[in-house]
């Protein structure tokens, strides 16, 4: 891993310069505030075992990374943003982290495969919303660049998605295709960390009219 890192030199001084990535770590989570909004953003760096050949299945995320991911940050929103997807990890390291993103993020965004899409994933009692982005210059080639502009609304929740392509001869971006709008949900058990408590459980089977046992599971009579 210390030899994968060496080979990031370049990009890590690069992301020093943007306040990214100051420890050069695989990991980097940027708290930012707006009035009394606070947003959470994940920078995953997945370049390590990147290669020029198919490398799908080789790239890794340290487990104390994950877990990192996994945590409640009490953060009115969470955005995830990372080149390579999440399928493009080792088999166990692919697993662990779709959890871990799925389950804490609002909006994840995703490059590498120069194909734009989007979409919306209900997993585990929660909601995610992914966008891949198009390719921006592929080998020098700008006539189909691609990008993706989103506003959130940090006091309704929701988000616009729009889509802009750069055709051959133009010098600006066009708008293609249609506006999208969701909500961003918030999920009860991630956000809040609500959950069934062994004293509620305990009192709310408690019996305390006839005090004969301490559960009225014990008065139940099979017909």
């Amino acid at each position: 891993m210390k030899n994968e890192i060496e080979k990031l030199e370049q990009f890590y001084a690069i992301a020093k310069r943007f306040h990214c990535f100051p420890c050069k770590n695989l990991l980097h989570q940027k708290t930012v505030v707006y009035g009394d909004k606070k947003i959470q953003v994940n920078l995953i760096n997945t370049a390590v075992f990147s290669s020029k050949d198919e490398d799908q299945g080789f790239h890794y995320l340290p487990q104390r990374d994950i877990e990192r991911l996994s945590e409640q940050s009490g953060a009115d929103y969470v955005i995830t943003v990372m080149h390579h997807p999440h399928h493009w990890y080792t088999n166990k390291c692919k697993k662990n982290l779709e959890k871990a993103i799925f389950t804490s993020s609002d909006l994840i965004f995703v490059g590498h495969e120069h194909f734009e899409s989007d979409m919306t994933i209900i997993k585990d009692n929660t909601t995610v919303n992914i966008f891949a982005a198009g390719e921006l210059c592929n080998k020098g080639d700008w006539s189909r660049s691609e990008l993706h502009i989103g506003v959130l609304d940090l006091d309704t929740g929701n988000y616009s998605s729009h889509r802009y392509r750069l055709y051959a001869g133009d010098t600006l971006y066009k708008e293609v295709g249609e506006e999208r709008k969701l909500a961003l949900t918030k999920d009860k058990v991630r956000y809040f960390g609500f959950e069934i408590s062994r004293n509620f459980i305990s009192n709310y089977m408690c019996e305390d009219k006839h005090f004969i046992s301490s559960s009225f599971l014990d008065y139940f009579v099979f017909p």
